[in-house]
């Protein structure tokens, strides 16, 4: 049923075409079923080629098709779009949030350096920004960069130094990514804080355990009982 009302509505854009503006075709596109994208960019291009760009304005257009082509995956020309978009005068706030989405697409496109520079760009425009210093963090993860992980964790961390939730962000990101030692410290600083948490008891016992340390587990695996 969504694909033939797709259908319709693409049809009915085509049709139409020629008797809107720019604006009115670039919402019409905003109203088609997101789950359609690979549908969507086509249009996009043809706006382009129709030199729509200047009446919708550079900024939301190059942002909107960046963003629909890096949820299709095509991260390629996602990021070909964010580079032009940051040609433009930003203000912080979107320069910031540009960077980050580009540096995204970086990651997906296994270049761990370039996305690395624009997520430290980015932060240097909004350093509380909790999402991109775990996006850092990877990306140097990528890397084989140990220290600078640390150092991005640390950087999170200062952000709300005395949140239980967040010291335990970054102890699961630091468990996933094979950071044994780094996860028991950051959990050892959560119990100061929280030291009746059976769950987080429980994860510090499971990490001595992977560490080959099976005295300490048992000893931390009673406390959470």
């Amino acid at each position: 049923m969504k694909s033939v009302i797709f259908t319709l509505m693409l049809f009915a854009f085509t049709a139409q075409a020629a008797a809107l503006t720019c604006t009115e075709k670039i919402n019409q596109i905003r109203q088609l079923d997101l789950s359609q994208k690979d549908r969507i960019l086509p249009l996009f291009d043809e706006l382009e080629t129709a030199g729509c760009i200047d009446e919708i304005g550079p900024v939301t257009f190059f942002k909107e098709r960046g963003a629909a082509r890096a949820a299709l995956g095509r991260n390629d020309l996602a990021e070909q779009d964010f580079s032009r978009l940051l040609d433009h005068e930003l203000t912080p706030a979107d320069r910031a949030d540009i960077l980050t989405r580009r540096g995204y697409s970086f990651m997906a496109l296994n270049q761990y350096q370039k996305a690395e520079e624009d997520f430290t760009a980015s932060l240097t425009l909004r350093p509380k920004k909790k999402k991109t210093g775990f996006l850092l963090a990877s990306a140097r993860r990528f890397q084989n960069n140990r220290t600078g992980v640390v150092q991005a964790m640390e950087q999170v961390r200062a952000i709300n130094p005395d949140s239980p939730a967040l010291l335990m962000e970054i102890a699961q990101f630091y468990y996933h990514s094979d950071y044994l030692k780094e996860a028991a410290d950051t959990l050892a600083a959560y119990l100061i804080i929280k030291p009746d948490d059976h769950r987080a008891l429980f994860f510090i016992g499971y990490i001595a355990m992977a560490r080959q340390d099976h005295n300490t587990a048992l000893d931390w695996f009673i406390r959470s009982y």
